[in-house]
């Protein structure tokens, strides 16, 4: 009797954040916790334990630009290019 092995492929870190997020619609509650879970997850899988957070981890798993400019009307914001 032939066996084949089957692996299944690690899932990506965005992958990994996303799958923490449901199907449905969250409430605003609901939708900060699940950012603080994502934040939780990205950091533990990069070995961050302590403040500050590496810009790195977000830019080069996730393929995200991070731009820094200063004296804005708000904290930050994120625009997609229409890309990947």
């Amino acid at each position: 009797m032939n066996q084949t092995e089957h692996t299944a492929t690690p899932l990506s870190v965005l992958q990994q954040l996303r799958s923490l997020l449901p199907a449905w619609a969250l409430t605003h509650v609901e939708a900060l916790q699940r950012i603080e879970l994502q934040a939780t997850r990205l950091t533990r899988l990069h070995g961050v334990t302590s403040a500050p957070v590496p810009d790195e981890i977000v830019t080069e798993a996730l393929r995200i630009r991070i731009v820094h400019k200063w004296n804005l009307p708000v904290s930050g914001s994120a625009h997609w290019d229409g890309t990947d």
